[in-house]
């Protein structure tokens, strides 16, 4: 009986079984030693065989490459198919990737293989690649690499500067800071004029890392590195004046207009951890009397400090000096009715 519908099988003749034989022999040249074998044997017997071995040859294939490549390697291959398959989820190879499981070790990334039934292609590719050595760096290179799931950013691409060729395959790098915005659909784009350090100890951020998966984007200049000894030089000389005027000037005025006040102790050392947060945040010149004129509490970075007053609010009603809008207010008015830049 013949199916109909979307899904019928197509019609053969009944002298002819097996189509696609009868077009290759068809196509054989009478001389050929294929045309002594009956008819069928291909189909039936042969076919199957080589399917079997075919499969069998690849999951040797498969096996030699996990085993030759390196596992830094392995882990660049299987995320680079992870992030097109974010991009596809439609048609993705990897639908879910764990660092901690399927790329904790070469026998999890080999059932990964077989799970995802990912083609031998791209292990291949890999595989060439390592053949040709790791990428020539050398101290002083800017180099892109993806953090995957370390670090303190999280996953994405980071740049930064060699500091030291460790090994033979690895380096340390000097991370710079990273700017997202709309422009660029919010892609990263490194700043190389500026470190990248960490929040509570002010250091340089540092990253070790193999070569192989550093991308080299340029070399440090002796311009560059001008550049970022003055902004460290401008930072420095901007924090000193800063605590200058901070001791000398804003903590004796705050303590003066303090002392009559009825507010409790915690209440008072709220208010005044929470000026000398906003008085130092680097990122705003708040030396200049026109940017205390011009409402900078509407930069983002005054609102995450001003966010960190609010966690520490002792009150809950609008009034309260110690509400964030309010010591704002509270500070600008200190900075500019006495005089404190001037």
């Amino acid at each position: 009986m013949v199916k109909i519908g979307r899904w019928a099988e197509p019609y053969t003749e009944p002298g002819n079984p097996f189509p696609d034989e009868t077009d290759s022999f068809a196509s054989m040249p009478p001389e050929s030693p294929m045309q002594i074998l009956s008819y069928g044997l291909l189909s039936e017997i042969i076919l199957p065989l080589i399917k079997v071995k075919r499969r069998e040859e690849r999951e040797k294939r498969i096996d030699f490459l996990i085993k030759k490549t390196l596992k830094v390697n392995l882990i660049l291959c299987f995320e680079e198919i992870y992030k097109l398959s974010q991009l596809d989820r439609k048609n993705s190879i990897i639908p879910k990737l764990r660092k901690t499981y399927e790329l904790q070790n070469k026998h999890n990334m080999r059932q990964l293989v077989t799970d995802c039934d990912i083609p031998t292609i791209y292990l291949e590719e890999m595989y060439q690649k390592q053949l040709q050595g790791p990428p020539k760096l050398e101290v002083g290179d800017w180099v892109k690499f993806y953090l995957g799931y370390s670090g303190d950013r999280g996953p994405g691409d980071s740049w930064g500067v060699i500091k030291k060729i460790i090994g033979k395959n690895d380096v340390e790098v000097s991370l710079v800071k990273t700017r997202f915005c709309k422009s660029t659909n919010y892609q990263g784009q490194p700043l190389f004029h500026r470190w990248e350090r960490s929040y509570e100890t002010k250091q340089i951020e540092k990253q070790k890392i193999s070569m192989w998966k550093c991308e080299k984007v340029g070399h440090d200049t002796l311009e560059w590195k001008k550049l970022r000894s003055k902004l460290i030089s401008d930072y420095n000389t901007n924090g000193m004046k800063r605590n200058e005027l901070w001791k000398n000037k804003l903590v004796p005025l705050i303590d003066q207009l303090q002392e009559g006040s009825i507010q409790s102790y915690r209440r008072y050392e709220n208010i005044k951890n929470c000026c000398k947060k906003i008085w130092f945040t680097m990122g705003i010149n708040l030396l200049d009397k026109n940017v205390w004129e011009n409402n900078p509490e509407h930069s983002y970075l005054l609102k995450e400090h001003l966010y960190w007053c609010r966690r520490r609010n002792v009150g809950h009603v609008m009034d309260d000096p110690t509400a964030p809008a309010m010591v704002f207010k509270y500070l600008k008015n200190l900075v500019l009715e006495n005089g404190i830049l001037d």
